[in-house]
This record gives C-alpha cells, structure tokens and sequence, in this order.
C-alpha cells in the first residue's frame, strides 16, 4: 500500500542509524523543560519517551490539544489556528 511504500524507507532509515518508532502509543502529555524545550514524552501507560528527536503522526485536531502552554504563543504553533 502508497502508506507502507512511503512509511517503510523512513522506519528503515531510522532503524538503521540506532533510532526506533513507537507506534500505536496514545501520548498524554508533551513534558518540557523550563526552557521549553522538550524533556519527554509522556505516555497514556505512563511509560516516559525521552529520545533526541521526536516525530509526530498525529492529526491536526490531537496536535493542536497536545502543544503545551508555553508553546501556544510561538509563531510556528499559532499557525494550527489557521488548520482544521
């Protein structure tokens, strides 16, 4: 399928330089630093995600619940407003 054919190399590229994908993983909370910066991922089990890179699949309306307070005013994430 057009998902796997696009989605496989990307898994397969990160895989091979040390990264994994978490999938099928509800996220209750991004969790930041005081300098805004992300600390980890939180998730509905309760398990936390700390990686150095993070990438998100999720659709527009989950984002736009998701971005935490601080984030809310930056630039980049007042442009969700614009989305539905």
């Amino acid at each position: 399928n057009q998902s796997d054919r696009l989605c496989g190399p990307m898994q397969e590229y990160i895989e091979k330089g040390g990264g994994s994908i978490v999938m099928n993983s509800p996220i209750k909370e991004i969790v930041t630093n005081d300098d805004g910066t992300v600390k980890h991922l939180l998730l509905r089990s309760g398990e936390k995600i700390v990686a150095d890179e993070y990438v998100s699949a999720m659709p527009v309306d989950v984002v736009k619940r998701m971005i935490p307070e601080k984030w809310q005013q930056m630039p980049y994430f007042r442009q969700f407003d614009e989305l539905e």
